[in-house]
């Protein structure tokens, strides 16, 4: 999901042409976990600047998407998700993005 963000955010991000016209064709309520927020903000400041943090920041708070605080359910979750595929390269963020999908299944996430 913070992958996501990034390519739609980022305008020379090799992904920005489909993560635009996958929002755009997918307008259905939008559940982000909230600590997407930090991972997302930080790595758009470093790598593009500033004013692309910002520019995410304010789309984002004008959309109808939810923010959804992490609870000590999805840190267990997240660790069984963690245990149970140790070889891939999941951060907790991408884990907690799964268990909001097992969660809101029917929502985009």
């Amino acid at each position: 999901m913070d992958s996501s963000f990034y390519a739609l955010s980022d305008r020379n991000d090799k992904n920005h042409a489909a993560a635009r016209e996958f929002a755009a064709n997918n307008a259905s309520i939008r559940v982000v976990p909230d600590i997407t927020l930090p991972e997302v903000t930080h790595v758009l400041k470093r790598a593009v600047g500033n004013h692309a943090m910002l520019a995410f920041l304010k789309t984002f708070s004008a959309s109808d998407s939810q923010l959804e605080p992490i609870a000590m359910e999805d840190v267990r979750r997240a660790a069984d998700i963690l245990t149970q595929y140790k070889d891939a390269r999941f951060d907790f963020v991408d884990c907690c993005a799964g268990r909001a999908a097992e969660h809101y299944s029917n929502l985009y996430l």
